[in-house]
Parts: structure tokens; sequence; C-alpha cells
């Protein structure tokens, strides 16, 4: 199942790069709230294959979809309009096209250090230890 998934995946980010648009991908593996907002959107807590694409706030549908739209055609009249950035096709500089990083306070250890309390769990991170999204390197290559 995850080999599918992995591959879906991989299938759908090619066939949306190839339009030459910006991509927002979130990885619901890596942040349990990119999960938590993909069931408050889909209105279901459970059953959802990856991936799940929308375009301009719409869904659209996952990977057999996507592939069925851009064999007919129907993939680009609905990218219609969007902005062009190639920018995204090169990997960022900061995170390696991942999104994420480590915490600049706790570098993931998830405890930081203060000499007049001594450790305190650190909160500036998710449940992996990791800041989501590279900021500001990814989010300028999105425009």
């Amino acid at each position: 199942m995850v080999r599918t998934t992995y591959e879906d995946c991989k299938s759908v980010r090619s066939i949306l790069r190839g339009f030459k648009i910006p991509l927002d991908e979130r990885d619901v593996s890596m942040d349990s709230g990119f999960l938590s907002e993909l069931h408050r959107v889909t209105g279901r807590q459970s059953g959802l294959s990856l991936p799940r694409v929308f375009i301009n706030e719409r869904y659209i549908g996952g990977a057999e979809e996507v592939r069925w739209l851009h064999e007919n055609g129907e993939l680009k009249k609905l990218l219609e309009g969007l902005p062009v950035a190639d920018s995204y096709l090169h990997a960022c500089h900061v995170c390696g096209d991942h999104r994420f990083l480590l915490c600049g306070l706790c570098s993931g250890t998830r405890e930081v250090y203060a000499e007049k309390s001594g450790f305190k769990t650190c909160t500036a991170y998710n449940e992996s230890g990791l800041i989501n999204k590279c900021f500001p390197s990814c989010s300028l290559r999105m425009l």
C-alpha cells in the first residue's frame, strides 16, 4: 500500500509539474495537522487514499482522476489562468524540497535547555521534531 501511494503521488506530481505551475504539497505523514486539514476539507475521517488534488480550493480527485483528466485534455483547462512558475522545478537550496526543517530551537530533540529552569519541552516543532514549511525559501518559490 505504501509503495502504491508513493507511486501515485510521484505520478501526479510529475503530471502537474509538466504544466509548470506552483504546487503546494502537504505530506500527511510528516505533520498530523495536514491530515486533520484533509479530513476537515473532505468531510471524511477514514478511507482516504492519497494523493488528493485540489485546484483553486476545488477538489479534483486522486491519482486516477488526475490521470484521466490529463489524458483527456481536461486538466489543462482546469489549470488555465494559474500563474506559471518554473523556479519550483529546482530543488530548494535550504530543505532539498522536503519542505520541513529541523527545529532551530531544539534541533529535533523536542527539548530546550534554559539555565534558570532546566530542560523544557520545545513547542516550536510538530510531532516529528520538525518545523513544517521551509520558510521563506520554499514559499518564495511558490510565487
